[in-house]
């Protein structure tokens, strides 16, 4: 019996089989799925352009990303925000506000030792003893992550950075051969679109300080706390009590500075996290919120219907299901967030389904840029004189990000020389958020959210541009 039994399975052991072709990966024993694909990208790519930090962004790119929660004014909110306290997260803005009050501080007193120096050594009987920073005294508590707020995070990756970033980009393109169906593709297009050769003349201005806002109440745990956010519920008012987001996700929004009675767009809407930070500012604003994709804009309306009472959308909300390239709302708004659509790193190394690395969608991936490039553009003259455009993407590419930039600012000095516009420096601004976020400040144009396995947030891009004339 036992030896019919062998022969049997034996049998069914050596039963043909046939792999279904699938759009995820290749046929047959060697499939390669589209996460993998990604990831092959990355490391050929990002590894020259992020150098030695490259592995420590690729182990955060791998693991659970870290959440804020944005608390809903709308319904208990105190209560909420003690529950989310006894879980030991903390308020963004008072992490903000007295990380700045240390800086302050410590500039103060380094300014204080500077002058009291300079007169003694003009003293000509010397009376005053020259100030040593040891002589000044410290709390632990004062002194705590003092560095970093002082020093960049990436400070010893700084040559290699300044000069990645001036790179001819075709020098390392990683062609993507991709055999499938005996199709070998070379996305060389992808890499051509940034042009480095045309210099720029655009003024920078110096953000030194954010003005967080008074009502918004966004919480996280700090860095190398690793705890989870429960999942959101609903509350009596049938409405949730908070909103999870990539922690990063708060940045670009809370550099648009929004004011009192602004009108404020969101060009690529969905699927509304950032949206609802603007509202829950409760700054009395307008907004205008775009969306192209059908299933996108349901969800994005699904979600102010879940955290904002109907009234208020009704009075203050215009939905728009649009092309961003093709709005036409030119000198209208105060402030518009182009988040465009991009890589999505992070999504492109996790989800097969749909991945924008399959080779179905190469073509698309390839054109990502130059979609990009036309929202800018189409932003950038829809806002007015003095207003504000940021522009994000959740990609590490530079092609994607600084690039779309620049050529977008190139397009409309040649296409329409009346419009001027600079750049705003948020680098001091950012310093309080230094123990939080891993930023890369050594992009041209604009700053880069690095995950990282101690604060894992990002990556998040963002650009902050002022319309002159």
């Amino acid at each position: 019996m036992f030896g019919s039994n062998y022969r049997r399975i034996k049998s069914l052991s050596q039963i043909p089989t046939r792999f279904r072709s699938n759009n995820h990966f290749f046929k047959g024993k060697n499939k390669v799925y589209n996460t993998e694909l990604a990831l092959r990208h990355f490391d050929s790519f990002y590894s020259k352009i992020y150098g030695n930090q490259w592995q420590s962004i690729r182990l955060g790119l791998l693991s659970p990303k870290k959440y804020a929660a944005i608390v809903n004014n709308f319904v208990d909110f105190e209560s909420i925000e003690i529950e989310l306290r006894q879980l030991g997260a903390y308020n963004l803005r008072y992490i903000y506000d007295k990380n700045l009050r240390k800086i302050v501080k410590q500039l103060k007193q380094d300014e204080f030792i500077k002058s009291r120096n300079v007169m003694a050594v003009n003293n000509s009987n010397h009376n005053e003893s020259i100030v040593m920073p040891s002589e000044l005294e410290y709390t632990e508590s004062e002194t705590e992550n003092i560095e970093a707020f002082f020093t960049d995070v990436q400070e010893s990756e700084l040559e290699h950075n300044q000069a990645s970033m001036h790179l001819d980009l075709s020098e390392f393109v990683p062609v993507t051969e991709l055999k499938y169906r005996e199709e070998v593709i070379d996305d060389h297009e992808y890499f051509q679109f940034y042009d480095m050769n045309h210099e720029l003349h655009i003024d920078r201005v110096q953000q030194n300080e954010l003005e967080m806002p008074v009502l918004l109440n966004l919480y996280v745990f700090r860095r190398n706390d690793f705890t989870q956010f429960p999942a959101a519920r609903l509350c009596e008012s049938n409405l949730f009590n908070y909103y999870l987001i990539d922690g990063s996700s708060a940045l670009p929004v809370l550099i648009m500075d929004i004011k009192q009675g602004d009108f404020v767009a969101d060009f690529c809407a969905a699927p509304g996290g950032k949206s609802l930070l603007m509202y829950l500012q409760l700054k009395n604003c307008r907004l205008f919120l775009n969306e192209m994709s059908e299933s996108r804009f349901d969800r994005l309306k699904n979600v102010f219907r879940s955290f904002i009472p109907k009234d208020k959308i009704k009075d203050s909300i215009i939905f728009s299901h649009s092309d961003a390239n093709h709005l036409r709302q030119y000198d209208r708004f105060d402030k518009i967030l182009v988040d465009v659509p991009c890589t999505n790193d992070r999504h492109a190394i996790y989800v097969n389904e749909n991945n924008i690395f399959s080779t179905r969608r190469m073509n698309e991936r390839i054109l990502i840029p130059n979609k990009q490039l036309d929202i800018l553009c189409e932003a950038l003259k829809s806002v007015k004189i003095g207003g504000t455009v940021v522009y994000s993407t959740c990609s590490l590419s530079p092609i994607q990000n600084d690039g779309v930039v620049h050529m977008a600012l190139k397009r409309l000095q040649q296409q329409q020389p009346m419009l001027e516009f600079s750049i705003v420096d948020l680098k001091e601004s950012l310093r309080p958020f230094r123990t939080m976020f891993q930023f890369d400040f050594q992009f041209k144009y604009g700053t880069q959210v690095l995950p990282n396995i101690c604060t894992n947030f990002g990556p998040m891009y963002f650009c902050k541009i002022v319309r002159k004339a």
